[in-house]
């Protein structure tokens, strides 16, 4: 019989995969160049087939998991790689400080090295740039690769060079995620599926930023995102340059339950813009339009910027392009949350002003749009849209909107009823308009949204008619199964 108990079964296995420790690597201040390191650490110490608790500290980062002893004889395979003649004697002495010094000793910070092959760009910051040699004379961490050479401590050049593995570029930008809490690194590490030469950087960086939500809500690591580094390298010194995006500053970040939805769907109609935004190197007419988008959802708190997305909306709408607050495949509509990314918490009613923008929908398609021709219907659409967002005040605002109703109720009966999801609350919708001009702006804004969503295409049934039934829209955008 065999001695094994099983009682002992958990202490036996307690250190199978390696111990449990807290590894450390202090930050530079360049952040892309911190990340590659961190990634570096982590490939090297842990491997990325189990979780990995990471915690940015401020001045270091904090990585726990469990590390493999056997690993770290990679540190010699990729010490050989680094090392310069000078270094044959004492790489074992550098290579068991740097052993140490993940585990809370002091960071080794001689010998340096130049910032040359087989580290490929770690960070344009280290390179010359418009400072010159000046970057040169600095202390410690030194910046400048021209002809005094940038120089690092071998201890970061070997971290960065075993994390420069798992960079991803999209149109020469190098990116890579960062994550805040618990993450399994064999999940995450390639999440990137773009393949676009886009020659705007801000676009780049939009639409990285959606590609990467979109594939992380797939594992469950969406909201374990908290950043996103990028380097850009270019043939001149001068045009290259690496930063970061805090996902808490985007529009991703401000509502922190943004539906899956939204980001997949604000991902696919964002990627189908810029295809068409350039063409062989050269603008076309969707690059202003794919601008507004990138703007707002980098900084989404900047009224100016929500302005310019639903005067985007608006065009889009108008020539029957995508929009990304209309889902029409699954009859999602996501005006509300595009709003709230960008005000927040609002005092108004939300279902009264979409009432109010269903009804006006209505009222233009009744009087403006229903005996227009296929060319003509979306610039009569649009036109009363204009109309409608010129209005200097809340008064010159209702009198152009009653005027409409007034004129489509005498072409339907129907328009302003129940059966039509038409009865809106007047006094809840004054009072969303506030007492004040920046009040109404808000309003408008908002009711701009609202008309766009209730003009845009709806499924069987939900078609206004003489018979009282459904949502007024222009007849050519009825989804197919659709019937006018």
């Amino acid at each position: 019989m065999s001695d094994f108990e099983w009682k002992q079964v958990a202490q036996n296995f307690s250190d199978f995969g390696g111990q449990e420790k807290t590894l450390r690597v202090p930050k530079t201040g360049l952040p892309f160049f911190d990340v590659l390191r961190l990634y570096g650490a982590v490939e090297l110490f842990v491997g990325l087939q189990q979780e990995v608790f990471i915690h940015d500290a401020g001045s270091d980062w904090e990585i726990r998991a469990r590390v493999r002893e056997q690993r770290l004889k990679d540190l010699h395979s990729v010490a050989r790689i680094l090392k310069k003649k000078d270094l044959s004697k004492g790489d074992e002495k550098w290579i068991q400080r740097l052993k140490d010094a993940v585990y809370g000793a002091e960071w080794p910070t001689e010998p340096l090295r130049d910032v040359s092959t087989p580290l490929d760009n770690p960070d344009s910051a280290l390179k010359d740039g418009v400072r010159d040699t000046a970057a040169a004379t600095y202390k410690g961490l030194e910046t400048g690769s021209g002809k005094h050479g940038s120089k690092v401590p071998f201890a970061d050049a070997l971290l960065a060079y075993a994390g420069q593995e798992r960079i991803e570029s999209v149109a020469d930008i190098y990116f890579l995620p960062v994550f805040e809490g618990k993450v399994d690194f064999s999940k995450v590490v390639s999440p990137l599926r773009v393949w676009m030469n886009i020659p705007n950087v801000l676009c780049v960086q939009a639409l990285t930023l959606l590609a990467l939500k979109t594939s992380l809500f797939a594992e469950g690591y969406a909201e374990k995102l908290s950043s996103i580094v990028y380097n850009r390298v270019r043939k001149k010194a001068s045009d290259s340059y690496s930063g970061i995006i805090e996902i808490e500053s985007t529009a991703l970040g401000k509502n922190r339950k943004v539906s899956p939805d939204f980001v997949s769907h604000f991902y696919r109609t964002f990627r189908g813009l810029l295809a068409k935004a350039w063409k062989r190197g050269k603008s076309e007419p969707e690059f202003e339009d794919a601008l507004a988008h990138a703007y707002w959802l980098m900084q989404p708190s900047q009224p100016k910027h929500l302005g310019s997305l639903i005067t985007s909306l608006e065009r889009q709408r108008r020539n029957g392009k995508p929009c990304i607050i209309v889902e029409t495949r699954s009859n999602r509509t996501y005006a509300k949350e595009v709003f709230q990314m960008s005000y927040g918490k609002w005092d108004g009613d939300h279902e009264a002003v979409r009432k109010f923008a269903r009804i006006v929908a209505s009222a233009i398609y009744q009087a403006r749009t229903k005996e227009a021709n296929n060319e003509e219907r979306g610039k009569a659409w649009y036109d009363e849209v204009v109309m409608l967002r010129s209005a200097p005040t809340a008064k010159a605002f209702f009198e152009r909107a009653l005027i409409l109703i007034e004129q489509g109720k005498k072409e339907s009966q129907y328009i302003g009823s129940k059966s039509n999801d038409e009865d809106f609350d007047p006094v809840l919708l004054l009072k969303s308009v506030g007492d004040n001009r920046v009040q109404f702006e808000t309003f408008r804004d908002l009711f701009r949204m609202y008309l766009v969503q209730e003009s845009s295409p709806r499924k069987r049934g939900e078609i206004a008619d003489e018979t009282g039934t459904g949502s007024a829209i222009m007849p050519n955008d009825i989804e197919e199964g659709g019937e006018e």
